[in-house]
């Protein structure tokens, strides 16, 4: 693998049509004359022309080996010289890069440099990983020309620029809204290379995990709200049950019940932030219902948990589970989110408060628990998870899980987030919250076959 800089041949001598690469003499003499050259999701038919010039003993990202292209090639590629890539040569055939997508959503606040400080700090490691870093949305796609228009990181002076670029290789979906069928047609033009390609539902998901017996025991009953005799029900059993949006996540949208007499429910809304209570007759559940649209927006119906507490507050656990360069699970983080005062919700933009899990569990459950065999069962149940996401043949690399211990110390999967934020690590642990930021970088140009 070699670190290298392409530019525009301008030298006489050299000059010559059609798509040209030129390279050093011992390097042209690895491939024939004619060959394929591989850039982004393009491969184009190359002439291969030699240099005479002496191979030198340093080669790094702040010395890279500069290569020449004809004016053909670099149109034909939509290359900038303004980033420092790899080379290697496999079977023959040139391979440059890597060109990794972030496939973001369609909205135009995603692309304002406030937003897109996050990927910023996913590139901190750019001089590890080189190549184009690319943010695009559905819209900028010219499939029959095969470009797009996007951002991409300039390494120098660390920001987003505006550009023609040439379609990813390698891409990291983060916007769900757009149509399915276009991720599934990226997904066959780059063989198979968008990963977090698709996005389950909790009642989806559900059901793929009750698949599974050895996982199903961390699963919380649950059944699709469909009618208004099912909330009768479960409360006459449960006393408190939770009703969630099977296609939100950050605790948008939920509503606790809970069984205040034999003729009437306490009905505790959490939307938009806040926190209001109602008493509605047994009789009126239906009416609310549909008030609300919970009949129509797509809601699962749980049993409430008993979540463990600290100072009376509950808490859960994100696990994020990244793959690695050399694509497997790995657990890259664990926070602990301790909901705020009054607060059923746990996330920290909702005033919730982040701990280690060590600290979590002892302050929870006392000095005596062995917090470390607490800690292997969470990291082992989101490895399983991860394990029966793969079985799918769909492409995952990353979840933020959300798993709770309850007041019992029993271990209970809440949800898994395809999308997930860490800003509970930005307070815990910078180092921690900048290396889960670069891991799905690296992961992508190892799926290139960049690192």
């Amino acid at each position: 693998m070699l670190w290298v800089k392409i530019e525009k041949n301008l030298k006489q001598d050299y000059q010559g049509s059609g798509s040209i690469i030129y390279l050093p003499e011992w390097l042209a003499l690895k491939v024939n004359k004619t060959t394929f050259l591989h850039f982004g999701n393009q491969q184009i038919s190359v002439k291969v022309q030699p240099l005479y010039t002496e191979k030198t003993n340093s080669n790094t990202y702040t010395n890279p080996l500069v290569i020449y292209c004809s004016q053909d090639l670099l149109e034909a590629f939509h290359v900038l010289n303004e980033v420092t890539y790899k080379l290697f040569i496999k079977e023959g055939n040139i391979h440059i890069g890597p060109v990794i997508g972030l496939l973001l959503g369609e909205q135009h606040y995603y692309y304002h440099h406030r937003f897109m400080q996050e990927y910023s700090d996913a590139v901190r490691n750019y001089s590890e990983v080189g190549g184009l870093v690319i943010a695009f949305k559905e819209c900028s796609i010219d499939w029959d020309k095969k470009y797009i228009f996007g951002l991409y990181y300039h390494p120098e002076s660390k920001e987003w620029k505006y550009q023609k670029l040439p379609i990813p290789s390698a891409i990291y979906r983060r916007g769900y809204k757009l149509n399915q069928q276009v991720a599934e047609k990226l997904t066959g033009l780059t063989n198979d290379k968008v990963f977090n390609s698709f996005r389950y539902d909790k009642w989806e998901l559900y059901k793929k995990l009750c698949d599974h017996p050895e996982f199903k025991q961390y699963l919380p009953e649950t059944h699709k709200l469909e009618n208004h005799k099912q909330v009768l029900n479960l409360l006459d059993e449960k006393s408190r049950i939770i009703l969630k949006p099977s296609d939100l996540s950050r605790g948008r949208g939920i509503y606790i019940f809970k069984k205040r007499t034999s003729d009437s429910i306490l009905a505790i809304d959490h939307n938009e932030g806040g926190k209001h209570e109602f008493i509605i007759p047994n009789w009126a559940i239906e009416d609310y219902l549909n008030q609300e649209k919970l009949l129509s927006k797509n809601y699962i119906i749980q049993p409430y948990l008993d979540l463990a507490k600290i100072e009376k507050n509950p808490w859960d656990i994100r696990v994020v589970m990244q793959k690695n360069y050399h694509t497997g699970w790995q657990c890259s983080g664990i926070e602990c989110r301790v909901a705020g005062m009054n607060q059923f919700v746990t996330n920290i933009s909702r005033g919730g408060m982040a701990l280690p899990l060590t600290k979590a569990v002892e302050e929870s459950f006392g000095p005596t628990v062995y917090s470390k065999l607490l800690k292997e069962k969470v990291i082992n149940t989101a490895k399983d998870f991860c394990e029966i996401m793969d079985e799918t043949g769909e492409h995952f690399a990353e979840f933020g899980l959300d798993l709770a211990f309850d007041v019992n110390q029993k271990l209970w999967f809440i949800e898994a987030n395809i999308r997930p934020t860490f800003n509970g690590f930005k307070k815990m642990d910078m180092a921690n919250y900048y290396y889960i930021c670069q891991n799905p970088i690296r992961y992508a140009a190892a799926v290139d076959g960049f690192y």
